[in-house]
């Protein structure tokens, strides 16, 4: 007869037997569908996020973006007809800068990518010139009219994608900032020196999806 410590190991000893062929069996059937089960990791991104590893060859999924943190909150614009999509701030934390048409109206023209800079800001034509913003090529023409003291600034920022360049064009309004007695005067110069355009445009066109 066996005894009772021989009982014991030959039970542990069949029960380890089916666990590996039932695993086995899992990994092949895994397999076979081209699904694969990852070990439960995190990894602690610099933003103070996790992110776990993703199939199908259980790497770390890419930790969020600083254009991500930057535009956390932004609203999605999608154009009607599907072809494409871009993010951007619907309220503008400025007393003195705003918005007339926003968000940016899109327009394409097939072919590649040029610019041809001269002009001038208060010409009809306005003045544009080439710039590289965040290693990607921009074509910007800036508009500038006045009325009742008050500035309007039309700005186009074209870039390529693929083989179109699309336009993105909008209006700022900007009012003179010298009309206002201090600590008013004072703030509105301050709001005005810090607004950067080209850096929102950068964020605007790093959302930017083509669909179509």
């Amino acid at each position: 007869m066996f005894k009772k410590e021989n009982t014991v190991i030959v039970v542990l000893v069949v029960v380890a037997v089916i666990s590996g062929g039932l695993a086995l069996w899992f990994n092949e059937i895994s397999f076979e569908r081209g699904q694969i089960a990852c070990t439960m990791e995190a990894r602690l991104c610099p933003d103070g996020s996790y992110v776990g590893r993703v199939g199908p060859k259980c790497e770390f999924s890419p930790c969020p973006s600083s254009a991500d943190k930057e535009t956390k909150g932004w609203t999605t614009f999608t154009d009607p007809a599907g072809a494409y999509s871009f993010k951007y701030p619907a309220d503008w934390p400025t007393d003195y800068v705003a918005t007339v048409d926003w968000p940016p109206k899109v327009n394409f023209i097939s072919g590649p990518f040029t610019c041809t800079e001269g002009g001038s800001q208060i010409a009809r034509a306005g003045e544009t010139v080439k710039k590289l913003i965040a290693g990607r090529e921009y074509c910007i023409t800036k508009e500038v009219e006045g009325a009742a003291g008050t500035m309007y600034i039309q700005y186009v920022y074209a870039t390529e994608f693929g083989d179109r360049t699309a336009y993105f064009t909008w209006t700022m309004r900007q009012p003179q900032c010298l009309n206002y007695d201090q600590p008013r005067q004072g703030e509105c110069l301050d709001e005005e020196n810090a607004f950067d355009p080209d850096s929102l445009m950068s964020q605007i066109v790093g959302t930017f999806k083509l669909n179509q």
